[in-house]
């Protein structure tokens, strides 16, 4: 019988030409659904082994998939620990970066306080305005300015065509007390 099975559904090349039937995937169905049948029935017949079997296995499984959750639990904390490092690593650069910036912008505040004052015993240098003086010039550079410029700077700024109230409005409040 199974001889013949395998020559109707299985037939070698030969060297006919002509259309040719190969039963493979036909027979690997009927062998398949044959398994299945033959272990239900055996399943049935022996059903004390059978749920002995599936006890084991569903124990099996279950001790599995808590090795497998601890496992991808612990690879998850080590993910989180490692991206919080590099995150408190990328902070305490930013505040490294931004004390920096701090120190630089506070040593040239120094340095021109130091320079100022020691400009105050010499005579006051020649004052150049730039062409469109700005109040962000007036509030930068107006505290600093030599004593001796600060008339030199009105008459500029009132030959430019400054009103006086102006003047007093834009330069008087970046002028120390006492000038």
């Amino acid at each position: 019988m199974a001889e013949f099975i395998f020559r109707v559904l299985i037939r070698r090349r030969s060297r006919r030409r002509g259309p040719r039937f190969y039963g493979g995937p036909l027979l690997g169905v009927l062998l398949v659904i044959g398994g299945i049948a033959w272990v239900v029935t055996e399943g049935v017949k022996y059903w004390y082994l059978t749920v002995l079997v599936l006890g084991l296995l569903s124990w099996g499984a279950y001790v599995f998939g808590q090795k497998a959750l601890a496992e991808e639990q612990r690879l998850a904390a080590e993910r989180a620990a490692a991206w919080e490092r590099v995150l408190a690593e990328g902070r305490a650069a930013e505040r490294r970066r931004h004390l920096a910036e701090e120190r630089a912008a506070e040593r040239e505040r120094v340095m021109k306080i130091i320079h100022h004052r020691a400009s105050l015993a010499s005579p006051p240098p020649p004052l150049s305005l730039p062409k469109g003086t700005s109040q962000k010039w007036l509030a930068e550079n107006v505290p600093y300015l030599h004593p001796g410029q600060v008339p030199v700077l009105m008459e500029e700024l009132r030959a430019r065509g400054w009103k006086q109230e102006r003047i007093e409005q834009c330069v008087l409040p970046h002028l120390p007390a006492g000038r």
